[in-house]
C-alpha cells in the first residue's frame, strides 16, 4: 500500500457528533434516577461520568457543554434532595465541577495527541513517497497530492532551475479544486514557466 493511501485510510476525525447527545442523555438519565430515588439515596454526583464519556469521543466544546449540563443538574438536585447548602451537597458539587474540569483537560489532551498522530502519519507518508524513487516530477506531484487535503487546501511547488522557475506540481481540494488548479496552471504558463 502506498504511503498516501495509508494516510488517507486512517481516521480523519477523532470527534464524533454523537458524543454530546450521549453525554447529555447520561446526565438526564442519572438526574431522573436521582430525582426518583432522591429521598432514599442521593445519586446525583454520578453525573460526573457524562463529561468523561464526552471527552473520550467528542470535541472540547462538546465536553465543556456536557460538563456544564452535569454541573447544572447537580446544582438543582438540592430541590428534590432537600439538601441545598448542606455539606454533602457542596461536596457533590465540588466533585462534579472538578470532574468536569478534568474531563475538559482530558479532551484537550486527547485532541492534541490525535493531531500529533496525524502529523506523524503525514511525515511518515512523505518519507515513504521520497524513498519510492521515480522522477523528481513524480515525487513532487505525489507529495503535493499527499499534502492536499490532509494539511492544506492548495499546494503549489515551484523549482528554480538556473534563471528559470518551473512549476512542478499543483494540487487543490474543495468544491472549486479543478477551477483553482486550472487557474494556477494558467498563471504559471502565462508567466513563462512559473
Amino acid at each position: 500500500m502506498a504511503p498516501a493511501d495509508r494516510l488517507r485510510r486512517a481516521p480523519s476525525s477523532d470527534v464524533h457528533a454523537w458524543a454530546a447527545p450521549l453525554g447529555a442523555a447520561i446526565v438526564v438519565a442519572l438526574t431522573a434516577t436521582d430525582a426518583q430515588w432522591g429521598h432514599r439515596r442521593v445519586l446525583i454526583s454520578s453525573v460526573v461520568v457524562a463529561p468523561f464519556v464526552a471527552a473520550l469521543f467528542g470535541s472540547l466544546r462538546q465536553t465543556t457543554l456536557v460538563a456544564i449540563l452535569a454541573t447544572a443538574a447537580c446544582a438543582v438536585s438540592g430541590v428534590w434532595n432537600d439538601n441545598f447548602g448542606a455539606t454533602d451537597y457542596v461536596l457533590r458539587m465540588l466533585v462534579v465541577v472538578i470532574g468536569g474540569g478534568f474531563a475538559v483537560a482530558g479532551a484537550r489532551s486527547r485532541l492534541h495527541l490525535a493531531a500529533d498522530r496525524r502529523r506523524f502519519r503525514l511525515l511518515s507518508a512523505a518519507a515513504g513517497v521520497a524513498e519510492g524513487g521515480g522522477s523528481v516530477d513524480d515525487v513532487v506531484q505525489a507529495l503535493s497530492d499527499l499534502l492536499v487535503p490532509d494539511l492544506a487546501d492548495v499546494c503549489v511547488i515551484d523549482v528554480r532551475r538556473g534563471d528559470a522557475v518551473q512549476r512542478l506540481a499543483v494540487a487543490a481540494a474543495g468544491p472549486r479544486a479543478r477551477e483553482i488548479r486550472a487557474g494556477l496552471e494558467r498563471r504559471a504558463a502565462a508567466a513563462g514557466g512559473v
